[in-house]
């Protein structure tokens, strides 16, 4: 028995394995754990409308700066917030109220949109922040879909 090798053939079987991976993780959208660790610094506290600073680590991500503006009312701050990583951003809204037991603010975040690498990101989770007149600290705690 005689084989041939054809081209041909090697070029289609290379170009359907190609697919094959292309169609699979590559080509879905990546979603998984999203974990920050940071520190808040009022820049404006005068008021029902305050905003501030933000610095940290998000996991995936790492290294953040950031900006965030909200209003205090009836007992709860809703606000907005960015995080900038360098070659992209994520901009969240949030909700939190004072847990008495806890002596923590926690509400539900939600991711609204990313730039950059973030283009398109969404998610949503826990962020749980320490009071403070001035400086304090934040966790977040979620999922991220980019």
């Amino acid at each position: 028995m005689r084989h041939v090798f054809s081209l041909r053939r090697a070029a289609l079987a290379v170009l359907a394995v190609g697919a094959l991976i292309l169609a699979g993780p590559l080509g879905a959208s990546q979603a998984g754990s999203f974990e920050v660790s940071g520190t808040y610094d009022f820049t404006d506290n005068r008021g029902a409308a305050t905003s501030g600073d933000l610095s940290g680590t998000a996991t995936p991500g790492g290294p953040f700066t950031g900006t965030f503006a909200q209003k205090f009312g009836g007992g709860a701050d809703e606000g907005t917030a960015t995080l900038d990583f360098g070659g992209g951003s994520l901009t969240f809204s949030y909700h939190i109220e004072f847990d008495d037991d806890l002596g923590l603010f926690v509400g539900p975040y939600v991711i609204t949109g990313g730039t950059g690498a973030l283009n398109g990101a969404s998610g949503s989770g826990t962020l749980i922040v320490e009071p403070a007149n001035d400086t304090g600290g934040f966790t977040m705690s979620g999922t991220i879909d980019r």
